[in-house]
């Protein structure tokens, strides 16, 4: 990790929080929002990020000042949360009067924790997340570190249409084509699989949050339900879907199978293949007479 993008920012928590300690404000919410941000420049001070980082989200729950989403998102990167960092970075470009260079410390940051979690989906084989990952990159001009990974990540992830195109000659093309068809429905509906159980799980630790009566878990579901919120609406749709798309490739797979021996080879080939692409997910159907 190229090390120059990342200590300024951590630097600038602490400059932040110099200059407004000389304001003047009378107004209580200000002055418990300088106690928080006391409290967070003193945790990472001692290297407690994690806890700097929920105490910037309390300050700005306080007194939303937006310099404070910048400076949770920094926490939770230097915590090794990029999960965590993510939202506030994001909301944080949202706001008005964004500096240049906060901008390009923030999507700095994006660029660096897209590509550990594409990196992290990619050795899991969960690779439509990895393709996600990759596709919300900032448009940011990445270092040549930055860029052989990016690559390297693209590269490793499969192509998942199946080409109908190979082998097609008689029995044994017919043949090849449905154990493709079966393989791809397979991969598919593991790819729902997995985006199912990470929904089901985060859904579970959710309504344990909202039913606890713990202030601190209050803030915890607040600060979750930002962070999976985009999660959990694609996978409310997208699992399905992946499930469908799946099972007819599986179905079509088999009967062609089927179709195929029982015929002696001497049949009509048509195929449909799952097709998912960063920006879409369908079918593809190809008929050869």
């Amino acid at each position: 990790m190229p090390s120059h993008r990342f200590f300024i920012p951590l630097l600038g928590i602490v400059f932040v929080f110099i200059l407004p300690s000389l304001a003047t404000a009378e107004e209580e919410g200000y002055r418990e929002m300088l106690d928080l941000s006391d409290e967070a420049a003193r945790a990472v001070h001692d290297g407690e990020f994690a806890l700097a980082a929920i105490k910037f989200r309390q300050a700005y729950e306080t007194y939303p000042d937006p310099i404070l989403l910048k400076n949770e998102m920094i926490t939770w990167f230097h915590a090794d949360d990029c999960r965590s960092a993510l939202p506030p970075g994001r909301a944080f470009l949202k706001t008005d009067d964004v500096e240049p260079e906060d901008e390009e410390d923030v999507e700095a940051v994006q660029i660096e924790c897209g590509l550990r979690l594409a990196e992290e989906a990619s050795e899991n084989q969960d690779f439509f997340l990895a393709t996600y990952h990759l596709d919300n990159l900032p448009e940011l001009e990445r270092t040549d570190e930055e860029e052989a990974r990016y690559q390297a990540v693209r590269q490793a992830i499969p192509a998942p249409e199946i080409d109908a195109s190979a082998g097609a000659g008689g029995a044994g093309g017919a043949n090849h084509l449905g154990w493709a068809q079966i393989a791809g429905g397979l991969t598919v509906v593991g790819v729902g699989l997995s985006l199912h159980a990470v929904a089901l799980d985060r859904q579970s630790l959710l309504q344990e949050l909202s039913q606890s009566e713990d202030p601190a878990d209050a803030r915890l579901l607040d600060r979750h339900i930002d962070q999976w919120e985009s999660y959990q609406s694609t996978t409310r749709w997208l699992v399905p879907t992946l499930y469908v798309l799946g099972a007819a490739a599986i179905g079509s797979g088999t009967y062609f199978l089927i179709r195929d021996s029982s015929a002696g080879g001497d049949t009509d080939l048509a195929t449909f293949s799952p097709t998912i692409s960063g920006d879409q997910v369908g079918f593809s159907f190809q008929q050869r007479f």
